[in-house]
């Protein structure tokens, strides 16, 4: 099926102004840790890949779902320069160290780790298990996090992987490092990947970032000022896409946020865990929850990124577009 992508009427933030002296992002340190950098053609088209929640039965992951989309990527032209996944690789539990080796080894089957980007969901356990499993990703940008939260970049975008696990939230410590990452960035184009929705649509209401409002408001402020691209994030076990702007804004424990921008957060989970509709929130849902396992597909080019979101039987269920 041919999957042609709609635009849609979001501006690009410009890129934002260094630092004074500050002409190579790549070689500033932010927070412990040296900025990681990919190699790439400066202006070259790529693309990504982004999933999330493939726990199951074997060995805590759904390996027969997981096999199959993975698949489905493989055959993907052009290919993918990263996979990112949003989280819940696994059942978890006493044996989460074995069952993350075991969902490595799945995911190896098609692409060598390295191009593999995951975050760390709530099924994952503590941060040294996951640290542990995942070596090759950058260590400690912020200190005490090990490598579940860091920043890489390819191209012309940054994309940064945020830790949701501490009280359903991304911490003080996470926010400033991130803000001062995203002001020094000479990217034009910047990727935010996380678990935990700031705004789920149902199934876990209350159990993700809006668990502390303040905590949550004060990130997609972040988000808002520094032009984020665009969120994804997993936990809900669905596809859903929805655009935060002006709509969402709030006055909490005193605090007035006032977003300006339309930022969209894209719900790409399951890939194995059972997937879920329920819908209860719906301000700014452009795509209410598919209850389908689903990845997306993104291209970038440019100032332009085009998404493409399809099931596990490559039917497209959702396509979009930003920038020019």
């Amino acid at each position: 099926m041919v999957c042609l992508v709609a635009a849609v009427g979001i501006v690009l933030a410009s890129p934002p102004v260094s630092d004074k002296g500050s002409s190579a992002v790549a070689s500033k340190t932010v927070g412990p840790a040296t900025f990681q950098s990919q190699e790439s053609t400066p202006g070259a088209p790529f693309r990504f890949v982004v999933m999330a929640d493939s726990r199951g039965s074997t060995k805590g992951v759904n390996e027969s779902v997981l096999r199959t989309i993975m698949g489905k990527v493989k055959k993907l032209s052009p290919q993918p320069k990263f996979v990112f996944f949003t989280g819940d690789m696994v059942g978890g539990g006493p044996t989460v160290a074995r069952q993350l080796d075991f969902w490595k080894s799945v995911m190896d089957d098609y692409y060598p780790l390295k191009a593999i980007y995951p975050a760390i969901g709530n099924h994952e356990g503590k941060e040294p298990v996951f640290s542990k499993a995942f070596t090759y990703l950058p260590n400690e940008m912020v200190t005490g996090y090990g490598h579940t939260v860091y920043w890489i970049n390819y191209g012309n975008a940054d994309f940064f992987v945020l830790n949701s696990n501490r009280s359903h939230e991304v911490t003080a410590a996470e926010r400033n490092w991130l803000d001062k990452a995203l002001k020094n960035s000479a990217k034009n184009l910047h990727f935010v990947f996380v678990h935990e929705p700031a705004y789920p649509t149902g199934s876990h209401l209350g159990s993700s970032l809006d668990a502390n409002k303040l905590s949550r408001d004060k990130l997609w402020t972040i988000f808002d000022a520094r032009g984020v691209t665009l969120v994804f994030v997993g936990h809900e076990h669905n596809y859903a896409r929805r655009h935060i702007d002006s709509a969402m804004n709030e006055t909490i424990k005193g605090t007035r946020f006032g977003f300006k921008r339309k930022i969209y957060q894209v719900t790409s989970g399951s890939v194995g865990a059972p997937p879920t509709s329920t819908y209860k929130s719906k301000t700014g849902v452009d795509v209410p929850p598919k209850a389908v396992y689903n990845y997306s597909v993104v291209d970038v080019s440019g100032g332009k990124v085009s998404v493409r979101v399809f099931d596990s039987k490559n039917k497209c269920i959702d396509k979009f577009s930003i920038g020019k």
